[in-house]
């Protein structure tokens, strides 16, 4: 039985793609992956995009588990990643975990922040109506956005709930277009930028 290995590619630039990943990659006979990750792999593997269509991707991933496979998910599998999904359908035993750097990790260092103590709220596809609770009981909040809820409307909710706390956001890491921001929920309510970003508010 072949193994299905999941891996971190990193928060986008192939810069950020670990040599443990690189070498894992390269075992690989078949990969899945998004249509971003899936420019990591060489022409001759089969490949398989995800979108929204994860019934075909555990359809690929058995019909190639004869050999190895790999599933790619950017920044890091254990991060509101495919890996959850792959649990439920595969045999624990079945799956190695390759770990990457994720966008949370590296939007912290960017901010020369520790995150060992920090709460995290994935927004994607999904509604938080208690968001502000969780801000007000905690020091430091990571807040992943969508299109739905962009780091203007979060901010926008978070100003008129709880007051202008310090709050920080960062946006396409590492491409060319990076956005790295520390300021406040009212510079970033007024803001203009990428849905899909990180937000980070402290309350106190």
């Amino acid at each position: 039985m072949g193994r299905i290995l999941v891996i971190g590619t990193g928060p986008g630039n192939e810069k950020y793609l670990t040599p443990v990943a690189r070498v894992a990659l390269e075992k690989a006979r078949a990969v899945a992956g998004g249509s971003r990750a899936l420019m990591l792999v060489s022409r001759e593997k089969r490949k398989f995009q995800i979108k929204n269509n994860l019934h075909e991707l555990e359809s690929f991933v058995r019909e190639n588990m004869d050999k190895t496979v790999a599933v790619l998910t950017s920044g890091d599998p254990g991060i509101f990643s495919i890996l959850k999904f792959l649990l439920e359908k595969f045999d624990r035993d079945e799956i190695e975990v390759i770990p990457g750097i994720s966008s949370l990790q590296l939007c912290f260092a960017k901010f020369r922040e520790t995150w060992e103590d920090v709460r995290l709220i994935s927004l994607h596809g999904r509604n938080h109506e208690n968001i502000s609770s969780v801000v007000r009981n905690n020091r430091k909040v990571a807040i992943f956005t969508d299109s739905r809820n962009s780091p203007q409307k979060v901010a926008e909710k978070l100003l008129k709930e709880l007051g202008n706390l310090k709050a920080g956001v960062c946006c396409n890491l590492t491409s060319e277009d990076e956005i790295i921001l520390i300021s406040n929920l009212m510079e970033i309510a007024s803001g203009n930028f990428p849905e899909n970003s990180i937000v980070v508010v402290w309350s106190e």
